[in-house]
């Protein structure tokens, strides 16, 4: 099964979706020629991806929210895109994190699904 890791630290054993979104950098030579036909000054392609992790305990949660705490972060996932695994370093965009609370079995017992975006530097 694959995995994502994030700052050294491995998400993603149980069920997790990822969608990678190529992004096209162009540079200042892109346009429209008097003629109407488009130019592009292609710099770079970017990958950006959209990352859900779940379920994740409360003890993973925090470690995931110290992992992304930072301006930019090493990721490692599996690019179906290229069919390889790659490493990039990426900022982490706002997330969001949806509980999921089981009664009465204990404070290990608290589950979340954590969605968050990384755009690639």
């Amino acid at each position: 099964m694959r995995t994502v890791i994030i700052n050294g630290h491995t998400y993603g054993i149980a069920p997790y979706s990822l969608i990678e979104t190529p992004r096209r950098i162009t540079g200042p030579n892109s346009g429209v020629s008097l003629d109407g036909t488009l130019i592009e000054d292609l710099v770079a392609i970017k990958y950006d991806i959209s990352l859900e992790l779940m379920p994740l305990t409360a003890s993973e949660l925090n470690q995931l929210a110290q992992d992304i705490s930072t301006a930019f972060v090493e990721v490692s996932y599996f690019s179906a895109v290229r069919n390889q695994t790659v490493t990039l370093e990426m900022k982490p965009e706002p997330s969001s994190i949806a509980l999921i609370l089981l009664k009465g079995i204990g404070a290990d017992d608290l589950y979340g699904n954590f969605t968050i975006a990384f755009k690639q530097r």
